[in-house]
């Protein structure tokens, strides 16, 4: 399945920064706004780890969590790069 949309962001917050900023952050507010409205789920990951945080709309609430998932490992990523990956539900 290819994501309906990437992004990739040169920037060195962590996934709690991320949880922190979802309400502030314009980029992440935007994101959030998406996930509500659109039904969609984004995928985030910084290159090179082996966990993605999961941004999505549950029965009518916003759900962000980060969960393990080895598989974003392997991919040819930048670990000085957040990734973010959208895709349709």
């Amino acid at each position: 399945m290819r994501p309906l949309s990437t992004r990739a962001f040169k920037l060195d917050a962590s996934y709690e920064d991320i949880m922190v900023s979802v309400d502030t952050h314009k980029e992440l507010k935007a994101m959030k706004r998406t996930v509500m409205e659109e039904s969609v789920v984004f995928f985030i990951y910084r290159g090179g780890e082996d966990t993605a945080m999961v941004m999505m709309n549950v029965d009518g609430e916003f759900c962000m969590h980060v969960e393990d998932c080895s598989k974003v490992k392997r991919l040819h990523s930048d670990p000085d790069l957040l990734y973010a990956l959208c895709y349709g539900v």
